[in-house]
């Protein structure tokens, strides 16, 4: 008996072994569409299937799904693939759109992303609620930044936080009572912030700078904290 059931785990160790070996090729952008195609055929799935996959930190996995941990632009991470919707989520989690099985690495570089703008107010994003965001987001190079980006890092803790309730305030009168600042002191402030950024922050186009830049700045990596004022 004892025999029989180390066969039986042996067995099962394969099978996940295989199936993690046949997603890795599946997803994997650089094989062709015939690799690709007859890797997910291991797997039991049609180049027609409708599949997502679900990005995590590598040590969380989905029990009951096929998964594969494998080296990103960001790291080791785990993908597990989704073909029901209904797999329960570990913790912070990125969420690929919902592909054609063939078209899987499309949904694995979504999920990517969608996992780097989780935080712990947001565990779960979904790729497919960044709408035409996401083209945009896919197309940073995460290790040369933007300008924009990089002059976001080059802020102190204090100076990103008045710039975020800079943007965000209907007026600069409204983002000093929200900061407890005198009205005076943060008009300096944000006339220092325009110098430093290059574009004034308060303005429509340099609202938009800003809102794009920082979300880059949560891709880039390796990702500075920012400085702590003295």
């Amino acid at each position: 008996m004892i025999t029989e059931r180390l066969a039986f785990a042996v067995e099962l160790l394969e099978l996940h072994r295989d199936a993690g070996g046949a997603l890795e090729i599946g997803i994997d952008a650089a094989r062709t569409v015939n690799d690709r195609t007859t890797a997910l055929a291991r797997l039991r799935l049609d180049a027609g299937t409708r599949i997502r996959l679900i990005a995590t930190s590598a040590d969380k996995k989905i029990p009951g799904t096929p998964s594969t941990v494998l080296p990103t632009r960001y790291g080791i991470l785990r993908a597990t693939l989704d073909t029901t919707g209904d797999v329960p989520l570990p913790g912070r989690t990125g969420l690929g759109p919902w592909v054609r099985a063939d078209r899987a690495p499309a949904s694995w570089d979504g999920a990517i992303v969608a996992l780097r703008l989780t935080d712990a107010s947001t565990p779960t994003v979904d790729a497919t609620d960044l709408g035409v965001m996401l083209m945009f987001l896919q197309a940073h190079d995460p290790h040369v930044p933007h300008e924009d980006v990089r002059a976001l890092l080059r802020l102190d803790t204090r100076s990103a936080a008045a710039l975020r309730v800079l943007v965000e305030a209907d007026s600069v009168r409204a983002a000093a009572a929200e900061l407890g600042m005198h009205h005076s002191t943060l008009q300096a402030r944000h006339e220092a912030l325009t110098r430093d950024l290059g574009y004034d922050p308060r303005t429509t186009t340099g609202r938009m700078r800003y809102m794009a830049a920082a979300l880059l700045q949560r891709l880039t990596d390796p990702a500075p904290e920012p400085k702590t004022a003295p």
